[in-house]
């Protein structure tokens, strides 16, 4: 019969790598989720308190400046996973319904760990997008 001792830790040796690999992968795609999530919230957030302006009679081109200069950046900070710094600026649009307007926010994920990876589940951009419908202006 074979001595077989030390043989738990070769096998051990081989394995952690691998182990390690695939939790630093899911770690970095949980991060990836939850900031899609975050820049989809901080969107929705933004037509929320742009709803302060709809009795104002403001262009599409007055709302997103106003929403740039006032909410971006603070509505921002309060989420934790969003760099200020790699949010573009807000674009408002017009939507198909009368009276109802697209905020959409663009986010730089090129700075994250393994953003070669993500980029081509996103179709080969390191951009994500958020956007929300403010109703009724």
């Amino acid at each position: 019969m074979r001595d077989q001792s030390g043989s738990v830790t070769v096998e051990f040796a081989i394995l952690l790598p691998v182990f390690l690999v695939i939790l630093t992968g899911l770690f970095w795609l949980a991060l990836y989720l939850m900031t899609i999530s975050d820049v989809q919230q901080l969107a929705l957030e933004i037509a929320r308190q742009a709803l302060q302006y709809s009795g104002d009679a403001l262009s599409q081109a007055d709302l997103c400046d106003d929403v740039e200069q006032e909410l971006l950046q603070a509505l921002a900070d309060t989420f934790s996973l969003i760099r200020p710094e790699y949010l573009g600026s807000p674009t408002c649009s017009a939507s198909a319904q009368t009276g109802w307007n697209i905020i959409q926010l663009s986010y730089d994920l090129s700075y994250m760990g393994f953003s070669s990876v993500f980029s081509t589940i996103n179709g080969g951009s390191s951009e994500i997008v958020g956007q929300a419908v403010l109703i009724g202006r």
